[in-house]
C-alpha cells in the first residue's frame, strides 16, 4: 500500500477478490482510503488480517460495509488486527468503522482498534457477532458500539432482531460505551470497560414496547458521566461483579450507577458503585422482580440515598424483589418508592404529606447494612416476605395514608388523619418510646395487623369506646381511663386490635365490651 495516496480502488478490488474466492486478505504498511469499502453481498466469506497496520479513513460514511439479507445461508467473516483511524485533518466524524446491516454476516472482530468514528461498530438487524480484545477510541458524542433491530410499530409482529451479540475484553474510551436500540435480544458483556465516558456505559433504549430483552454484564468496569447502566423495561437483566463510577467533576447531577426499572426477572449481584458524591438519584435505582444481593457502595454520598427500590405493585401475584446482604454508606440510607414515583419510604422517616399510599408489597431479604442520616451510625435492614419491614424509625401522617404490604414502624407514630392497611397485608408497631397521639387505624377485612405495644404507655381501657361489632383486622385507638375527661381519639391511650376470632385485644390481653 502507498503512503499518503488514495488506496480506495486497490483496496476495494482486493476485498472483492478475496471475499469471492475464500482467500484471506492481508496488507502491509498503512493504507489511505477515502471511500466506503463494500463487501459483496454474493460473497460466502470474508477474512481480513491487518497485522496491526493502520487504515487512515478520509471518507464520510462507513469504512467497511457488510450488507445483505441472511436468506437461507449466512456468510462468515473474520476481521483481526486492524486499526482504523480518522486523520486529524478529517473533521467529518464518519458514521462507523464497521457496519453490519441485514443479517447476512456472522463472525468475529478480534484485536480491532478504531479512533474518531461516530460509531466504532454499527450492527443493525444482524446476529451472532462476537467482538473481543478490541478498543474503540471516541469523542464526546460518539458511541463505541451501536446495536439495533427493527421494531414493528404496527403490532403485526414482524420484528427483525439483532441477537446473540457477544462483547468481551473490550474497552471504549470517551463518548458512550454501548447504545442498544429497538428489538435487540441476547447481549452479553464480559470484561467490558468504558473509561472517561461522556454519556452512559451501557444504554438500553428507554421504551416499554421496543421488543428488546435479555442483557448480561459481568466482570466489567463502567466509568461514565451519565451513569453505568440504563436498562429500563427490559426483561432478564443480569449484572454481576461489575463496578460503576462517575467521572470526576463532569458527572451529571442525576448520575446513576444502575438504573433498572420495571424489570421482569433479573439479578444484581456482587456489584460495586463508587458513588458519585453529588448525585441526586443515587448509585442504585432499581425496580421490578429482581434479586439484589451482595452489592456495595464505596464512598459517601452527599445527597442521594444509597438504593432506591421500586417494587411492582400492580400485580400481587408477580415474584417480588429480594434485597439481601447489601451494604452502602449514604446520607439517605435507602428509599422505597412506588412505581408512579409519588410516595417514598426512607431509612429513618416516612412522611405522607397528601392522601396517598406507601406500597411495600413484593420486597423480602435480610442483612442489609445502611448508614444513618449523619453517616456516623449503621442501620441493619430486613425486609419481611411480601412486604417492607423496618421501613422507618418515625411515621408521620399529615393526611390519610394507606399501606399495602407488611411493615415495621419502630419509632414514633404521628398522625392527624387515619392510617389504613389495605389488602391481606400487615403492619406492626414495636419498641415505640414516644407517646401515641390521637389516631384511628383500620384495615381491610383480611388485613393482618399485629400490635406490639412494648414501648407504649400502659393504659386502662374504656371498653365502651370500642365498637360492639368486632371485625377482624380493625384497629382502634383507645383512650386512657386514668385521664379524667378523656374521650375517644383524644389524649393519651393505647391501641386495640380485633383478632380473627372476633375479640378485641390490647397488649395481647382480651378486652371485654
Amino acid at each position: 500500500m502507498s503512503s499518503g495516496t488514495d488506496d480506495s480502488a486497490a483496496f476495494q478490488k482486493a476485498v472483492t477478490f478475496a471475499s469471492r474466492t475464500g482467500k484471506q486478505l492481508t496488507y502491509t504498511g498503512n493504507c489511505y482510503v477515502s471511500q466506503t469499502i463494500a463487501i459483496p453481498e454474493d460473497a460466502q466469506s470474508f477474512n481480513l488480517d491487518g497485522r496491526n497496520n493502520i487504515i487512515f479513513y478520509k471518507g464520510d460514511g462507513n469504512l467497511f460495509s457488510f450488507s445483505g439479507s441472511s436468506g437461507a445461508v449466512s456468510s462468515s467473516f473474520s476481521i483481526r488486527n486492524v486499526k482504523a483511524i480518522i486523520p486529524q485533518d478529517n473533521y467529518s466524524h464518519p458514521t462507523s468503522a464497521f457496519s453490519f446491516v441485514g443479517g447476512k454476516w456472522q463472525g468475529v472482530l478480534d484485536h480491532v482498534t478504531t479512533k474518531g468514528f461516530h460509531q466504532g461498530i454499527r450492527i443493525i438487524n444482524s446476529s451472532a457477532i462476537r467482538i473481543q480484545n478490541s478498543t474503540f477510541n471516541g469523542w464526546g458524542n460518539s458511541t463505541g458500539i451501536y446495536i439495533s433491530g427493527t421494531y414493528d410499530q404496527s403490532g403485526a409482529g414482524k420484528n427483525i432482531y439483532s441477537a446473540n451479540i457477544s462483547i468481551r475484553d473490550t474497552t471504549v474510551l470517551y463518548g458512550s460505551g454501548i447504545y442498544i436500540d429497538d428489538s435487540v435480544q441476547g447481549i452479553g458483556l464480559d470484561h467490558f470497560s468504558i473509561l472517561e465516558g461522556q454519556g452512559w456505559g451501557v444504554y438500553f433504549k428507554f421504551s416499554k414496547n421496543n421488543g428488546s430483552q435479555s442483557l448480561e454484564i459481568q466482570n466489567s468496569y463502567l466509568e461514565a458521566s451519565s451513569g453505568g447502566v440504563l436498562a429500563d423495561n427490559i426483561g432478564e437483566v443480569h449484572i454481576t461483579n461489575t463496578n460503576v463510577d462517575g467521572v470526576s467533576f463532569r458527572s451529571d447531577k442525576n448520575w446513576t450507577g444502575f438504573h433498572l426499572l420495571n424489570m421482569f426477572g433479573g439479578t444484581l449481584e456482587n456489584n460495586t458503585a463508587i458513588g458519585y458524591q453529588d448525585s441526586t438519584w443515587g448509585p442504585f435505582y432499581v425496580g421490578g422482580n429482581v434479586l439484589m444481593i451482595g452489592n456495595n457502595v464505596v464512598g459517601g454520598l452527599n445527597i442521594s440515598p444509597c438504593m432506591t427500590l421500586v417494587p411492582h405493585n400492580k400485580n400481587s401475584s408477580a415474584p417480588g424483589m429480594i434485597v439481601s446482604h447489601n451494604m452502602c454508606w449514604a446520607t439517605g440510607g435507602y428509599q422505597v418508592v412506588t412505581e408512579d414515583g409519588t410516595d417514598s419510604t426512607q431509612a429513618r422517616n416516612i412522611k405522607a404529606a397528601t392522601s396517598s399510599s406507601v406500597i411495600g408489597q413484593g420486597i423480602s431479604g435480610t442483612d442489609n447494612l445502611w448508614s444513618g442520616p449523619k453517616k456516623d451510625n449503621w442501620l441493619s435492614v430486613t425486609f419481611a416476605p411480601n412486604g417492607v419491614r423496618e421501613i422507618g424509625t418515625n411515621l408521620q401522617v399529615d393526611k390519610n395514608l394507606s399501606i399495602r404490604g407488611d411493615a415495621m414502624i419502630d419509632g414514633a407514630l404521628s398522625a392527624s388523619k387515619g392510617l389504613h392497611v389495605a389488602g391481606a397485608s400487615g403492619i406492626a408497631f414495636g419498641d415505640n418510646s414516644s407517646n401515641i397521639p390521637p389516631v384511628q387505624l383500620s384495615s381491610d377485612r383480611n388485613g393482618n395487623l399485629a400490635i406490639k405495644n412494648g414501648g407504649f404507655r400502659p393504659a386502662q381501657l374504656r371498653a365502651e369506646a370500642l365498637p360492639a361489632r368486632c371485625e377482624a383486622g380493625t384497629v382502634f385507638y383507645v383512650p386512657d381511663a386514668r385521664n379524667p375527661g378523656e374521650v375517644h381519639a383524644r389524649g393519651m391511650g393505647a391501641l386495640a386490635v380485633c383478632n380473627s376470632a372476633g375479640h378485641w385485644l390490647t397488649n395481647g390481653q382480651p378486652v371485654s365490651n
